[in-house]
């Protein structure tokens, strides 16, 4: 498997299991805007679409913490798979990009980098959302482990 291949499958994984996750919590009526479940989520999809956005030199027009309905999360988690398909598609894994993060500090780091950051981002989060999923006495979605994923894949 080359790094483009791997790259794709990962940004594959992660695409299906945040639709998974998203329809799970549109089952569970998990639509609250002040919700901590919906304001991680958010950020999960936000923080994805501003490294997307880093990486293709496009204007930045959505905070890190702004909060989305589970239809515009949908929609916004398709988009950013597209965009990120874009980049391992056409990128040098190893060109530098240059960044200001949310505190106006300036950053570089490749654009490996900051794929690999984006899965292992959203990862994290999702495990947040599992938990406090779990803490309301709801469910979680099955088959959202990488290694369970691809076995069923």
């Amino acid at each position: 498997m080359t790094i483009h291949n791997f790259f794709q499958d990962i940004f594959s994984y992660n695409h299906d299991v945040n639709q998974i996750w998203l329809k799970h919590l549109s089952d569970l009526n998990v639509t609250s805007s002040n919700n901590i479940i919906m304001k991680l989520f958010s950020h999960l999809i936000n923080a994805h679409q501003i490294w997307n956005h880093r990486i293709l030199q496009k204007p930045i027009d959505i905070s890190v913490w702004q909060i989305h309905s589970l239809q515009k999360l949908k929609e916004m988690d398709s988009q950013n798979f597209q965009h990120s398909l874009q980049i391992i598609d056409n990128y040098d894994f190893g060109k530098i990009i240059s960044y200001t993060n949310a505190e106006n500090k300036r950053f570089q780091n490749s654009v490996w980098e900051i794929l690999f950051h984006i899965v292992n981002h959203s990862t994290h989060h999702r495990a947040q959302i599992t938990k406090e999923v779990r803490s309301l006495g709801f469910s979680i979605p099955e088959k959202t482990d990488y290694i369970i994923y691809k076995r069923v894949k």
